[in-house]
């Protein structure tokens, strides 16, 4: 089920996604600089104050999503329009990540969404499977890896176009 959040109407062509900040954002202000053209922003979880926050100092369209360590708020996926395909926002844990992706893929797949961009695996990547892109940021914070990275997603001639970046 699509959720509208009167930004619908837009059709947004670049996305640059974090996840698993843990109160930590000191990044965000080298993130901004390097993101300055995105169109919207997601944070995919642990935690959603974090993503609020992302909000608030980017004043552009940031759509935030409940993560395993957040107990109270938010949904835990929403859908958003990104160049005109449909892009599932999720966390991740409830769909297994830790473990495979396979539970992801059917879940983009019964929603009709090109892509799904997840979290809690702290663990950045990019697979493509049944026509799918299952995209991980990693952490932005470091977190448990102390590599700090970002996912960017294009919109491109009806084309999806995911990249990683590290900080």
């Amino acid at each position: 089920r699509e959720k509208s959040s009167g930004r619908a109407g837009k059709i947004m062509s670049v996305l640059d996604a974090v996840s698993d900040t843990h109160g930590d954002t000191q990044n965000y202000i080298k993130l901004l600089e390097l993101t300055k053209d995105a169109d919207v922003y997601a944070h995919l979880g642990d935690y959603l104050r974090d993503g609020n926050k992302l909000r608030d100092i980017t004043l552009k369209p940031t759509y935030a999503v409940k993560g395993n360590g957040d107990f109270s708020g938010g949904e835990l996926e929403e859908i958003i329009n990104v160049g005109g395909m449909r892009v599932l926002l999720t966390h991740g844990h409830r769909y297994g990540v830790k473990s495979g992706l396979m539970q992801l893929m059917y879940r983009a797949l019964e929603l009709e969404c090109s892509a799904a961009v997840y979290g809690h695996t702290h663990i950045p990547d990019i697979t493509f499977q049944n026509g799918v892109y299952l995209i991980c940021p990693g952490t932005l914070s470091g977190a448990g890896t102390r590599v700090c990275t970002y996912a960017r997603i294009e919109a491109v001639n009806n084309e999806l176009r995911p990249c990683l970046y590290r900080l």
